[in-house]
């Protein structure tokens, strides 16, 4: 089977969107070995912008074993991209997205779920029923009176009920108060409050590894 390098997602170097990019390319290369060796040479093809500057600017004689096949690749990828500061940064964004907050004004409240949700499970490695509680608490408090997370046992059940209620979610945002705290209240809760039936765990680190 002979891979088509336009089915190859590009990348433009964006240090934000280079997780959800390489699940899309990981994905490709479970579709057989074949594939697997193969996207070590058509990914780069793929990069644009910064990335591209950046692969490029790698002498032919060390690009050559990169291109190896898609694990030799991703290490390369890995080594300059997802460093310490990279890690630093998600992590900060994973424990501080929050449901509308500034750039994100208009979006719906499954948007901030997944958003949130992303975040998290790309730098922690919690259970679903925590990812929930993380979700809730920078949400409005009108959310947990109607979705009830402590009853939702997985994610995906508390991603439907949020899509069910998506109008009624909508109809219940605030207006907006102080861009850097909208919802105040929730800085009084433990990080996993929601969970009613297990011991506390303690804070998530805010930055580090």
């Amino acid at each position: 089977m002979k891979l088509k390098p336009e089915t190859v997602p590009t990348w433009d170097g964006n240090e934000n969107t280079l997780a959800r990019w390489i699940e899309k390319v990981g994905q490709l290369a479970n579709t057989s070995p074949d594939i697997f060796k193969e996207l070590g040479k058509v990914v780069p093809r793929r990069f644009i912008n910064s990335a591209e500057t950046w692969y490029f600017s790698i002498p032919p004689k060390n690009r050559q074993p990169m291109e190896q096949d898609w694990s030799t690749l991703k290490t390369a990828i890995a080594d300059y991209w997802m460093n310490h500061s990279w890690l630093k940064d998600q992590k900060f964004r994973a424990n501080n997205a929050r449901y509308r907050e500034t750039g994100y004004t208009r979006e719906t409240p499954s948007e901030y779920v997944i958003q949130k949700m992303d975040l998290i499970r790309l730098v922690y490695d919690y259970t679903d029923s925590e990812i929930i509680c993380l979700i809730i608490k920078e949400a409005p408090d009108s959310w947990s009176s109607l979705l009830q997370p402590k009853f939702c046992k997985t994610i995906v059940q508390f991603q439907n009920a949020v899509k069910y209620h998506e109008s009624t979610l909508l109809a219940m945002t605030p207006p907006p108060t102080n861009p850097a705290t909208p919802y105040p209240n929730k800085t009084l809760w433990g990080p996993f409050s929601c969970i009613y039936d297990g011991p506390h765990i303690s804070e998530p680190p805010l930055g580090g590894s």
